[in-house]
Formats: C-alpha cells, structure tokens, sequence
C-alpha cells in the first residue's frame, strides 16, 4: 500500500516525469540506487532503507519495453531480484566468472498477432 507522504517524497526524488511514469506502468513511486542495466536495456535498482520500502520490494526493474513481461530478466538479474545473491552481477565475481556452455546467446524478434505485438526471446538455434 501506498502513503501519500511516500508517494509525494518519492516524486520530489525522481522528478515529475519519472514519476508519473512509474504510476502508470507499476502502480507505485520508488526511488533507488541504479546498480546496474542488462543486455536488453533494463535497468534494475536498490532501496535498502527499511523506512522507506516493504521488506522484500527493495529491489525492482524497470523493464525497456512498454509491452514486459517476467521472463525478459536474464537468470543472473533474476536471482539478485529474489535476494538469492547478495550483490548484483556487474558486482559479484562469481556471476562474472560464470559462462556455462550450455548457455546461448539470446536475441529478440517480433510477432504481429490481431494488432498486439509480442516479444519473444529466443536462443540462436530456435526455429521460427
């Protein structure tokens, strides 16, 4: 739930455009220290003041494309998102070091079905 002395100090934060934005596309005003962006754009960020924010909702992402969907953070972000690592991954040596071969390069295309587009992340070798 949202308070009106968090949502208005929050506005002063981060400005009357971000914020504004942020209401129509998650519903609350956050602000946060940016740690970091993925391959796809989207940027993640931390609020540890547990004055400010719920516990378990001090991290979130704010995904590049309007039309988002869960399963667009890469498993790295994904496990510093769900406070299973401690640091996030431009920070933390193991996930630096980590390059499974199992793992493709992923890349992005488009379907146009009845006026809504979908985005669809994909390994090089899927067919399509």
């Amino acid at each position: 739930m949202v308070s009106l002395h968090r949502t208005i100090r929050n506005m002063r934060r981060v400005g009357l455009r971000e914020w504004w934005r942020q209401m129509q596309y998650i519903g609350d005003a956050k602000s946060g220290v940016h740690v970091g962006t993925d391959q796809f754009g989207n940027r993640y960020f931390e609020n540890m003041n547990g004055e400010e924010e719920i516990p378990g909702r001090q991290r979130w992402v704010d995904f590049a494309q309007h039309e988002y969907h869960a399963s667009q953070v890469p498993p790295e972000w994904h496990s510093w998102i769900h406070h299973i690592r401690k640091d996030p991954p431009a920070n933390d040596p193991v996930i630096k070091n980590l390059s499974p071969p199992w793992q493709a390069v992923r890349f992005r295309f488009t379907v146009h079905v009845n006026a809504n587009i979908h985005t669809f992340l994909l390994s090089p070798g899927w067919k399509t």
